[in-house]
């Protein structure tokens, strides 16, 4: 409602809201003492809109409600449609009000000529705002979803927003944030499933759908990681003013206690999704999870499009090596929820036998119908785990001996050190990997870190005798990790190039919009000394001169200063443009691709050209971690960048 006196930054925000979310040329403001007037293509008003920089309360709402009424009622076109305007936690809202009936409107409740917009009586704002709770539905739409409504409003269509890939984890998080269950639900895995039956809404998605692990037109029931999501049921009760998911398999149910902000979130989403949108959503779910939980219990699944390409590779490792995958006894020491095999036949997962550390992941792995999986600690102790075979309990060997069959190792093992049972640190990666090759395996499918062929794995690789088949790496964003690189390798006792270490070769993919694509090749030359080993040694050997303070390894910290004179690591006027080229490869994008880029930068310093190292030495100064002083430094400084010295960041 508009006022003469309406504050400026009132003003401003419906201004600036319009021409961010609404079409400005279909706008009106302060018509009729209306703050906004949405008009249709013909000119006609299609919404009245209330204005306001925030509603710090449930009183200021509820008087923003009343007015927003009122001023409606004051025009001689009374429209059904209202809105409000205002800024919430730096967020962009727009509440809808659809009113469903002339209760609203046309009521004897209170004296509507009396009654002033812009100053409505506190009776007014009561009775109205009961008469909305009964028979109004309001819907909260939130920044971009703005865009949406507004889109549909013009077209007069229904005025849901459809549910697709594009937008489902940002509905994902509203719906975590407005829907509060019973009982907290720790489980990540079991929230995310939850929100995927919910947006179902008791819609059971089989027959047609071709779902990962299915085939068309099959009659098996739909699976997501380790649930069977038309096992659910959801039931709503009026009577009890909740919501209940009824788990029927596991005999399980959790409960949503507020059925009205259960309806007030839905009532702006489309359910459920179209078939296809469903089918991306499910396939790209695990972008639902956080990074600590894909961290702390390894959530992060091989993406699908990884995998697709590993069984590509392997399609063409058996028409090279003359056989075929059915002449293979599959085993996973480290199976997770077994997606590395999940999208083989089901001929072929009867061939796989995975372990896993966690009971649930066999669960998982059960309801994708691998019949031979098992509960163990691979790297525990020096035992291998034992499956049932033909009554009997077996290790994999003895299984791939009685079946007359090779053995194949397909695993994707955590990336961590660990202590081993003995006591010692170790590589857990390399751990499993030196454990599966005294199986004598005929392949092995191994992912792990590509920078780790520049250090210590690429020692146990050499070790196994085997030849690598085939290497290609993706950036970990492919995982929905961070920049550095994950390498898919294929090990071979007979077939394949020879493990050295002087160079390796190795396949770059990226994902696009289309798939997972071939971008290069790229041979890595070993032997060439390490560049920032070379610039350290070159630090070292050229400490004459002035000294101007020293160089903090343990944070890239350049310290210039009076101080310094005692420590080893000195910046001396001979010495200077060492150091600050050392830090601006710290932020070249070779660095970012690869975690550690002292495996990966390669050469001499002479080597370098000259423009390029000029660069290196002006792009270190304009980042953090430059710290001049006046006055001696002290050592515990370094680290925290106190002690008086002013800091560059």
């Amino acid at each position: 409602m508009a006022s003469a006196k309406q504050p400026q930054d009132e003003i401003d925000y419906k201004v600036k809201f319009t021409q961010d979310y609404f079409n400005p040329k279909l706008c009106k403001y302060d018509n009729e003492r209306i703050d906004i007037i949405l008009l249709d293509k013909k000119g006609s008003p299609l919404l009245y809109i209330e204005a306001k920089t925030a509603l710090p309360n449930a009183q200021a709402r509820e008087k923003a409600l009343a007015q927003i009424v009122l001023t409606n009622k004051k025009q001689s076109q009374i429209l059904n449609h209202l809105a409000l305007i205002y800024k919430e936690n730096d967020n962009d809202i727009l509440e809808f009000i659809d009113l469903l009936d002339d209760s609203v409107m046309f009521n004897n409740d209170f004296h509507w000529e009396s009654e002033t917009p812009s100053t409505p009586t506190r009776d007014a704002i009561d009775r109205i705002n009961d008469r909305l709770k009964k028979s109004a539905k309001i819907i909260k739409y939130i920044n971009d979803e703005i865009k949406e409504f507004y889109a549909n409003l013009l077209k007069r269509e229904d005025l849901e927003i459809a549910i697709t890939f594009k937008n489902m984890i940002t509905i994902f998080y509203a719906w975590k944030e407005a829907l509060t269950f019973k009982n907290e639900i720790k489980n990540e895995q079991s929230l995310i499933n939850l929100f995927l039956v919910d947006m179902l809404n008791n819609t059971k998605y089989q027959d047609s759908l071709k779902i990962l692990g299915t085939e068309v037109g099959s009659q098996k029931p739909l699976i997501r990681e380790g649930t069977d999501l038309n096992a659910f049921n959801i039931e709503v009760s009026e009577s009890k003013q909740e919501v209940k998911f009824i788990d029927d398999k596991n005999e399980k149910f959790y409960t949503i206690p507020n059925l009205q902000a259960y309806k007030a979130f839905w009532d702006k989403y489309k359910r459920p999704p179209a078939k296809d949108e469903f089918l991306k959503i499910l396939e790209e779910s695990h972008l639902l999870y956080t990074d600590k939980y894909r961290k702390d219990t390894g959530g992060e699944y091989t993406p699908f499009f990884f995998v697709s390409e590993q069984n590509k590779i392997l399609e063409e490792y058996c028409k090279d090596s003359n056989t075929n995958l059915s002449d293979y006894i599959i085993y996973d020491p480290c199976c997770g929820v077994g997606n590395l095999e999940n999208q083989f036949s089901q001929e072929i997962k009867k061939q796989c036998y995975l372990s896993t550390l966690d009971s649930k992941d066999v669960d998982i792995c059960k309801i994708k119908e691998f019949e031979n999986v098992e509960q163990f600690d691979y790297l525990a102790n020096d035992k291998e785990p034992e499956f049932t075979h033909g009554g009997t309990e077996l290790t994999i060997n003895e299984i791939a001996k009685r079946e007359k069959k090779k053995l194949m190792i397909i695993m994707n093992p955590p990336y961590q050190n660990y202590t081993n049972y003995q006591g010692k640190r170790e590589n857990k990666a390399i751990s499993f990997f030196n454990k599966v090759v005294k199986l004598q395996p005929e392949v092995i499918v191994f992912y792990y870190k590509t920078e780790q062929m520049f250090s210590e794995a690429l020692e146990a690789y050499q070790k196994s005798g085997l030849k690598i088949y085939s290497h290609i790496f993706s950036t970990a964003q492919t995982f929905n990790l961070s920049d550095w690189s994950i390498s898919q390798m294929i090990f071979s006792k007979n077939f394949g190039d020879e493990i050295n270490d002087k160079t390796f070769t190795a396949k770059r993919y990226e994902r696009d919009k289309i798939g997972f694509n071939y971008v290069k090749s790229y041979t890595y030359d070993l032997e060439r000394p390490s560049l920032v080993k070379e610039i350290d040694k070159a630090i070292k050997e050229n400490q004459k001169g002035m000294i101007l303070g020293q160089y903090s390894y343990l944070n890239s910290t350049i310290l210039v200063s009076n101080g310094g004179f005692e420590k080893a690591d000195k910046i001396t006027t001979e010495n200077l443009k060492y150091t600050l080229l050392s830090k601006g490869l710290n932020f070249n994008t070779h660095h970012q691709y690869f975690e550690r880029n002292d495996y990966v930068l390669k050469g001499k310093v002479s080597e370098i050209p000259q423009e390029l190292f000029r660069d290196a030495i002006v792009f270190s100064l304009f980042f953090k971690g430059n710290l001049f002083s006046n006055k001696p430094i002290r050592e515990s400084a370094i680290v925290r960048g106190g002690g008086g010295q002013i800091s560059c960041s």
